[in-house]
């Protein structure tokens, strides 16, 4: 079933989540891994099915937008997120690639602006309700 799913106050828990993880910075494991490891968690939770991780720091997650579906495939660098931004990519054959090439460049924006903390989370939010306007 899909009882692990937190599709309703997931972001609160992020937040809550993200504080403490700065909290407890300089314990032991690498803070930004840590940060990865729970954010990867948090986001398997957020998205369910629609999430599938194919490495300990690369995901793809399938999000519905307005004209159809937006594979969007995620690696975290070593120094995300206190340093660098994610890496991503987005497969999605409804669109054509100029338009493909618009929601990478705003997405690329917003996430070397929120160097520092996690914004993947954000990022698809971002393509949910921005995406379909863009597009």
């Amino acid at each position: 079933g899909s009882s692990h799913c937190a599709r309703k106050g997931g972001r609160t828990s992020l937040v809550q989540r993200a504080n403490t993880l700065r909290a407890q910075k300089g314990k032991g494991m690498s803070a930004d891994r840590q940060e990865r490891e729970e954010e990867v968690e948090a986001l398997s939770a957020i998205f369910c099915e629609d999430f599938h991780k194919m490495s300990e720091d690369s995901f793809e997650i399938s999000l519905l937008l307005t004209g159809g579906r937006v594979r969007f495939l995620c690696a975290l660098p070593e120094l995300y997120p206190s340093k660098e931004p994610p890496l991503f990519e987005l497969k999605a054959d409804w669109l054509d690639p100029a338009q493909v090439n618009l929601l990478i460049e705003e997405l690329e924006r917003l996430a070397r602006e929120s160097v520092g903390e996690v914004v993947v989370f954000k990022l698809t939010e971002f393509l949910r309700n921005e995406g379909s306007e863009i597009v």
